[in-house]
């Protein structure tokens, strides 16, 4: 009978181990397609370290099983017995855990001294000289002030040739076709990253920007005569919303000025494509729908303070009493612009909700109805 319990103890440490080794192999896997262009030093070493010590309760309860079935050598000198496997199997559980998180931590750090670096060096390019890549600094800096986007704006006005006019706001697009954006925690807007949010990278003169991009993208061949264009066009008027860090001024020349001439070209171009690019063009009919009427039922009106708000404050915030979602009313970037240029809202439930519980940590606390500046982050 003791030897019946010990086999089938041993074989339920045996499929334990076996399930580690297994999450270990996933991870690392999932981590080769992440990271395929190569791992950092260090979290090549702590990857590699997680593997090991994922492998040794494994061995450790083979040994046990060898040592209790078939080996001549005393039992009583196996410590802890067929607990032995049990304990190895938890500790090289949670370290091969925290040789994983670290190396992720790891690359995270190289990560941002690499960017950081890269930055730095672009920022002195363009401070030294380099016109070409002003617009880059824009797109790529989440602290690029006017004075950047100034130098961004003299290159493309200068430029003659409209393909080579619209290389460079080319850069202003994702892969995806929308605007390129930053996470309001890189402008200094939030304590933490909420991926549900995007601030798009133009954060000074976006009434100009938006003059000059719109005619360049309607000017292009593609852009009613192909999926390919319409898709970008969509994806261009998709993250022009207010929802996507445009300031009241800028929504109210896009729909003034521009999206009068979008709808004009589009109906122009339809009949030509309506049987092959049907599909698109509803997309992007859809999309015009969405922001011909300013949007007003998620944005409350910009509150008023009591008093004047402290020097340096980036914005105002305000929490609801029905609902308990935080209303936050930003400038452009932390040190430019007006309250309102931006607003975000956030969600304060204990469950989903934990991005507006840290600005309302930041704030030291706000009643429900009250009115509090928003300080710097910095």
């Amino acid at each position: 009978m003791g030897t019946l319990l010990a086999v089938l103890a041993l074989a339920a440490e045996l499929v334990a181990c076996l399930a580690v080794l297994a999450f270990a192999a996933v991870t690392l896997g999932f981590q080769g397609e992440a990271y395929r262009r190569g791992l950092d030093p260090l979290q090549a070493a702590l990857t590699w370290l997680a593997v090991l010590t994922a492998l040794a309760p494994l061995l450790v309860t083979l040994w046990v099983a060898w040592r209790r079935l078939f080996s001549s050598q005393p039992w009583a000198g196996v410590p802890l017995g067929l607990g032995l496997p049990v304990v190895v199997l938890l500790a090289g559980s949670v370290l091969a855990l925290l040789a994983f998180q670290g190396g992720e931590l790891a690359h995270a750090w190289a990560s941002q001294k690499r960017r950081a670096e890269e930055l730095s060096a672009l920022r002195a390019q363009v401070e030294a000289g380099e016109r070409g890549k002003a617009c880059e600094l824009v797109v790529k800096d989440p602290r690029c002030t006017r004075a950047d986007m100034r130098r961004c704006r003299e290159v493309l006005e200068s430029l003659g040739s409209p393909d080579a006019r619209w290389r460079e706001l080319k850069k202003f697009l994702t892969t995806g076709d929308h605007f390129e954006s930053f996470n309001p925690k890189e402008l200094g807007f939030a304590p933490t990253w909420d991926f549900n949010k995007s601030l798009v990278v133009v954060r000074h003169d976006q009434e100009w920007f938006l003059r000059t991009f719109y005619p360049a993208l309607l000017a292009r061949p593609e852009t009613f005569s192909t999926r390919e264009g319409l898709q970008r066009l969509g994806g261009v008027l998709r993250s022009s919303s207010r929802h996507w860090g445009w300031t009241h001024a800028a929504g109210e020349v896009l729909r003034a000025e521009l999206l009068p001439e979008v709808t004009r070209r589009l109906a122009e171009a339809q009949p030509r494509g309506a049987e092959t690019l049907q599909d698109a063009f509803e997309s992007v009919t859809h999309q015009l729908t969405g922001l011909r009427t300013p949007p007003q039922d998620e944005e409350p009106p910009v509150p008023t303070l009591a008093r004047p708000a402290p020097q340096g404050s980036i914005g105002l915030a305000r929490l609801e009493s029905e609902d308990g979602r935080l209303h936050l009313w930003l400038r452009a970037t932390p040190t430019e612009g007006e309250f309102g240029d931006v607003y975000l809202g956030f969600d304060t439930h204990p469950s989903f909700g934990k991005e507006g519980r840290a600005i309302l940590r930041h704030l030291g606390g706000l009643e429900p109805g009250e009115v509090k500046p928003v300080p710097p982050l910095d």
